[in-house]
């Protein structure tokens, strides 16, 4: 069972104003803070520090971009980064609350073995110590063959000075993502929530929080200060091999939790113009109206859940029966995860996008969730669902602010409890801003595990790639995984290596493809040792809206570990699906996702590697009941 979130976060969340004792950076600016620092930006050039009005909580983020031959930024430090820096110092005694938000984009690379290991993400407190440079916290994401997960936590301390691996390391291996992913998703928003009780003795406290989910391990009770010295804050973009890019979005320290978990403002007038990493101009209001006002109650992780993207249905508002949800049973009769009225279960699914699934979802129940539109436009909301239920035919509604926006949509029966696809809806209009997004429930019964909310043709509107042929895909239908898009890197595919190593077919590309030597070949050639983070996109072109699997044809003789999930639009629809250890480089078997769903149109589908390494003959898209 997930550990929970703070007390607080159940609670309607004080204004957005920052109480006294309370600093924060909203990054209004690229070199300081404008709202009350102290603070300075030390990746301060024009092409790695920008601002970008893709923002969590106001009208900008700060966008922190790497590229490979970078060595020092700004004074940042000898290893290939660029980094904020909080001027203020954590000293011996204090106790304090920090909160701060990042952001992953389509285009950030997971790290991989060749990187050197493991690398830093979201907020990092490094000691004042001037010869090492040894964090006293941080959270770091890694390559998965190097500990098996892909979150990792390191606490320092002790008594003396820094020391290259301590004293006093304790590491967390494990730290759960919250949205179910092993190593982390793009294209959604962590909120980081920490306390800390700074001291090198064991009065040190620290705790953590990722989206409001309490991680296992913590509070830790020990060392996480160096005797003498203080810490203050980073916000790094450690990444040697590549181009990448992080952005950051408040960060806030403050004497209470309370003080430093800020709320979304509703009212903002988004104006401006992007740099760097993203370019355009959004200009508009956002939406506030009176359901909204009125509304008491208050998103589950404390913030509103940023669309697009997917998030766990039983993270529904708190607030209550007949507020944030109706239920037709007193209790939480699944006993899992929440202690209210709604009934949850952990989940069965094979295929797990979700840890905890609303269970027996019955005529007439619904639940809130308190969302964010970045971007006025057209969405498709999306139901991850089981239906075993032979009675009738279940299905559902939604509403926006108290208003039904779509008509009854069934859900199809999907032959067990345990085996669950999407179920999109027809396209819903949404003004940017804060909505209340209600799941109803018209006929009973299934169960619910994941919602997710797609914005319509805005991907396909700036993706910069062309299909191979020059026409797109066809499917339902088999095509070469070799026959990826045209684009290059960083556009149509992503590959750790800088040259085509297998040295066939597309050889000007980086993509590295062999000669097939399946004795029953689908295809001439074959993408070989498809790494970790490596990806690569197919513009396909689907006849009818419905619900689809993809299924790879692929060579394993590696590791029982290796395995890849599938994008659709930006937006990842399956788990991580394992690919079956064949015995031989040239024996290819068939790997499979579950049902996802695809409207008519034009998209762009994107299969990554989550484990290294596997051979890639062909890709089959076909379609599903």
């Amino acid at each position: 069972m997930l550990g929970g979130k703070p007390a607080a976060f159940a609670q309607q969340l004080a204004p957005a104003t920052v109480p006294p004792a309370t600093m924060f950076c909203d990054y209004e600016g690229t070199t300081t803070c404008a709202q009350g620092g102290p603070s300075i930006l030390q990746c301060a050039s024009a092409t790695r520090a920008t601002n970008v009005t893709t923002a969590r909580t106001d009208s900008y983020a700060l966008a922190l971009t790497t590229q490979p031959t970078d060595t020092n930024i700004a004074g940042s430090g000898g290893w290939v980064r660029c980094d904020e820096a909080f001027t203020v110092q954590s000293t011996e005694g204090t106790d304090e609350w920090w909160w701060s938000s990042f952001y992953l984009p389509s285009t950030w690379h997971y790290p991989v073995s060749t990187d050197g290991g493991c690398q830093d993400i979201g907020p990092e407190f490094h000691s004042n110590y001037s010869g090492d440079t040894q964090p006293n916290f941080e959270i770091q994401l890694c390559p998965l063959n190097i500990y098996g997960v892909g979150w990792y936590v390191r606490v320092y301390g002790g008594a003396g000075a820094p020391q290259s691996d301590g004293p006093g390391r304790t590491n967390f291996l494990g730290v759960k993502d919250p949205y179910g992913d092993p190593i982390a998703t793009r294209g959604v928003w962590y909120d980081i929530l920490m306390h800390f009780h700074w001291s090198y003795t064991s009065a040190g406290i620290t705790d953590l929080w990722i989206n409001g989910v309490h991680q296992a391990g913590f509070p830790y009770n020990g060392p996480n200060l160096y005797q003498g010295y203080s810490a203050y804050l980073k916000l790094p973009n450690y990444h040697p091999a590549y181009t990448n890019t992080i952005y950051y979005d408040r960060t806030v320290r403050g004497p209470t939790q309370a003080s430093v978990v800020p709320t979304t403002s509703s009212t903002t007038t988004v104006t401006g113009t992007t740099s760097g990493t993203t370019t355009g101009t959004t200009t508009g209001t956002t939406s506030t109206s009176s359901y909204v006002t009125s509304y008491t109650g208050t998103p589950f992780t404390g913030t509103p859940i940023p669309l697009t993207g997917a998030f766990m249905a039983a993270n529904y508002d708190a607030g209550g029966q007949n507020v944030a949800y109706y239920d037709t049973t007193p209790g939480n009769l699944g006993g899992q995860y929440r202690s209210d009225d709604v009934d949850i279960i952990s989940s069965c699914d094979t295929n797990l996008v979700s840890p905890y699934v609303v269970n027996n979802f019955a005529t007439g129940e619904w639940m809130n969730y308190t969302v964010n539109v970045a971007t006025a436009g057209s969405y498709t909301f999306q139901l991850l669902a089981a239906n075993n239920y032979s009675s009738a035919q279940p299905a559902f509604h939604v509403e926006v602010d108290g208003a039904k926006v779509t008509g009854s949509v069934p859900v199809p029966n999907t032959g067990a409890w345990c085996t669950f696809k999407w179920v999109p809806t027809p396209a819903v209009s949404l003004a940017a801003g804060t909505h209340v997004v209600k799941v109803y429930s018209d006929q009973q019964y299934f169960n619910l595990e994941t919602v997710a909310a797609a914005a319509i043709s805005t991907y396909m509107s700036t993706y910069q790639g062309k299909p191979h042929t020059g026409t797109p895909i066809a499917v339902p239908g088999t095509f070469w995984a070799a026959n990826f898009d045209l684009g290059g890197q960083n556009v149509a595919y992503y590959d750790t290596t800088s040259t085509n190593i297998g040295g066939q077919y597309r050889t000007s590309e980086a993509v590295d493809i062999i000669a097939s030597c399946d004795a029953t070949p689908t295809a001439s050639y074959v993408v070989n040792n498809h790494a970790t983070g490596e990806w690569m996109n197919y513009t396909i072109s689907v006849p009818t809206t419905g619900n689809y699997i993809v299924q790879l044809r692929a060579a394993n003789n590696y590791s029982s570990k290796v395995a890849f999930h599938v994008e659709v639009d930006g937006v990842k629809v399956t788990g991580s699906i394992p690919v079956p250890v064949t015995g031989s480089w040239c024996s290819f078997g068939t790997a499979a996702t579950p049902a996802f769903p695809m409207t008519a149109g034009t998209h762009v589908l994107r299969i990554t590697s989550d484990q290294q390494y596997s051979n890639l003959e062909t890709i089959n898209v076909i379609g599903s009941p």
